[in-house]
């Protein structure tokens, strides 16, 4: 089961398409679907929440991102992804401690 992006792009980032899977517990692995997954410099960052997340993207159409520790309680976040071109629309992730 995946999440879809809703609404508009944010910027001129990296669109983002689906999440998978929708609702996750911090240090676990979110996949992330999308385009443009690339930065000239190398700098390719995702936060949840508002929060600095690690992220891998091995692709330009998928990046791996950890659910970062200490988000509170249990709530729909929002996550986005922030390359040279841009911030990302945002995805909802489900939050569950």
């Amino acid at each position: 089961m995946q999440a879809e992006a809703q609404g508009a792009l944010a910027g001129s980032g990296p669109p983002l398409f689906a999440i998978s899977p929708p609702v996750a517990r911090a240090g676990q692995a979110l996949t992330i679907s999308g385009v443009n997954f690339y930065s000239a410099n190398g700098l390719i960052q995702a936060f949840v929440g508002g929060r600095g997340a690690p992220t891998r993207c091995p692709t330009e159409t998928v990046c791996v991102v950890t659910v970062p520790q200490g988000l509170g309680s249990p709530r729909n976040l929002p996550l986005s992804i922030v390359t040279e071109a841009g911030t990302s629309n945002t995805l909802p992730v489900s939050y569950a401690e």
